[in-house]
C-alpha cells in the first residue's frame, strides 16, 4: 500500500515538475522570439522565468536522485548548488522591486529607465546569489544523503 502512495506521489510530482518546466521555456520562447515584448519589465520575466527553469532542474535532479555516495568536492558543489537554487526566485523578486523603486522615486532621471539599468539590476541579482552561497562552502558539514 505504501508503495502505492510513493507511486501515486512521484507520478504527480514528475507531472507539475514536467508541466512547470514547458510553460516556463513556452513563456521564454514568446518573449524572446517576440519583438514587442522586448521591454524592461519583461527582461525581469524573463530571468525568473531562467531562474525558475534552472531551480526546477536542480530540484528535480535533487528529489529524483536514488542514494549513492558524493566525494567531499561533489558534496560541496551539491550544497552550494542548493542553496543558490533556493535563492534564486526570491533575489529575482528583489531585483525588480529595487529596479521599480528606483524608476518610481528618481523618475526624473534617466538612467533608471534605460536597459542599462535593468541588466544592471539583474547582474547584481545574480552576483548576489551567487555570493551568498559562498559560506555554504566552507561549511563543516559534508555528508550528503539523498533518498
Amino acid at each position: 500500500m505504501d508503495a502505492y502512495i510513493y507511486f501515486i506521489l512521484d507520478a504527480v510530482k514528475t507531472a507539475l515538475y514536467s508541466l512547470s518546466l514547458f510553460l516556463a521555456l513556452l513563456y521564454l520562447c514568446l518573449i524572446l522570439f517576440i519583438p514587442r515584448f522586448h521591454t524592461q519589465n519583461n527582461m525581469f520575466i524573463l530571468n525568473i522565468l531562467v531562474n525558475g527553469i534552472l531551480s526546477t532542474i536542480y530540484f528535480a535532479l535533487y528529489f529524483y536522485a536514488v542514494e549513492f555516495r558524493m566525494s567531499p568536492s561533489i558534496c560541496t558543489l551539491f550544497h552550494y548548488a542548493f542553496n543558490t537554487a533556493s535563492l534564486q526566485v526570491a533575489f529575482a523578486f528583489i531585483a525588480i522591486t529595487i529596479h521599480r523603486f528606483c524608476v518610481i522615486v528618481y523618475h526624473t532621471k534617466a538612467f533608471f529607465k534605460t536597459k542599462k539599468w535593468t541588466i544592471l539590476c539583474i547582474s547584481i541579482q545574480w552576483i548576489t546569489q551567487s555570493i551568498a552561497s559562498v559560506p555554504f562552502i566552507f561549511a563543516r558539514r559534508r555528508v550528503v544523503i539523498l533518498f
